[in-house]
């Protein structure tokens, strides 16, 4: 079954041998497990996400932008489909945890009603508690 599976883009288009080399090497691999995989809560059953591509890639913009001296603000912008929860969810995660950050203030805007209690169970299952919400 091919549910599920996406193309991997890599500088070299049309090397499936480097592509595969690259995604699957030690580091790759390792950095996947360690920093884009979500656990969220659906119809009660625990399940794993692992972060696509375009996902795991604006995450690391994110966190290189907040670091960047120069720049107070960041804007990413998601099209419809594309995974935006997952994306804020892992950056506001992983920007959290940052010790060079110290406390960062980090907003979510969410643009659908329905998506915020699935935001906010999610961020708590993460360990991020402090939360505030406004409308």
């Amino acid at each position: 079954m091919r549910r599920n599976v996406f193309n991997w883009k890599n500088e070299e288009a049309g090397n499936l041998e480097n592509k595969v080399k690259t995604f699957c090497s030690i580091p790759q691999i390792l950095k996947f497990i360690k920093d884009f995989i979500l656990f969220v809560e659906k119809d009660e059953e625990l399940t794993k996400v692992i972060l696509r591509q375009h996902q795991a890639i604006a995450v690391e913009k994110i966190l290189e932008r907040s670091l960047d001296k120069k720049r107070r603000r960041g804007l990413i912008w998601h099209t419809q489909g594309s995974g935006k929860t997952y994306t804020m969810i892992k950056a506001a995660e992983m920007l959290f945890k940052m010790p060079k950050l110290e406390k960062p203030t980090i907003l979510l805007m969410i643009d659908r009603n329905e998506l915020e209690d699935q935001m906010l169970k999610n961020l708590i299952s993460l360990g991020i508690n402090n939360v505030e919400t406004c409308v």
